[in-house]
């Protein structure tokens, strides 16, 4: 049996550092969320990612043994600022564009966080539209999705990713169970 774990629970630091770290503990993957597990790159907007960046990181983590499973991030799709949704939506297209580079099948996130304000109801439409466009760019690149149900997300419980499954049908998306 090989073990995962997340790089950024042992904090942010190089790639470099990271990699090292993570191999030297006998884990054998890790799942991979670059903003928060890196502090010598920024990776805040898209268009700050390369392949020979995304190939070195590979490259670093493989010197240790670690493979990079699944890229993840923790990106709003239904971000009520426009502006906010649309840089979200191509961060994540972004990932979905350089994972090979990195070696990673899959990209994963939590979809979004239901704010304290009153839903409008439109929540659910604009979340489906921006996967069915995500899901559009992860079958053109040959990626997987991961969709990870979370706690006081819109999609939160097994009926909702059902849901949500059920209206975006792709053999490209599929589920991220975190226990």
């Amino acid at each position: 049996m090989s073990v995962g774990v997340l790089a950024h629970l042992f904090g942010k630091m190089s790639y470099q550092e990271l990699a090292s770290k993570v191999g030297s503990k006998g884990f054998s993957h890790v799942q991979l969320a670059l903003w928060k597990a890196f502090d010598n790159y920024d990776f805040s907007k898209p268009g700050l990612l390369s392949p020979g960046l995304a190939e070195d990181i590979r490259e670093e983590f493989g010197k240790h043994n670690v493979s990079i499973s699944v890229l993840a991030c923790y990106l709003h799709f239904f971000h009520e600022d426009v502006d906010v949704r649309r840089e979200n939506i191509e961060r994540f297209k972004e990932l979905i564009r350089h994972a090979r580079f990195f070696g990673a099948p899959m990209v994963a996130a939590e979809v979004g966080k239901m704010n304290t304000k009153e839903l409008t109801g439109d929540e659910w439409l604009i979340l489906k539209t921006a996967l069915e466009e995500l899901v559009e760019e992860a079958e053109k690149w040959g990626v997987y999705i991961g969709i990870e149900p979370a706690n006081d997300h819109l999609i939160g419980t097994a009926a909702s990713l059902k849901r949500m499954l059920d209206e975006v049908p792709s053999p490209h998306i599929g589920v991220v169970l975190d226990p």
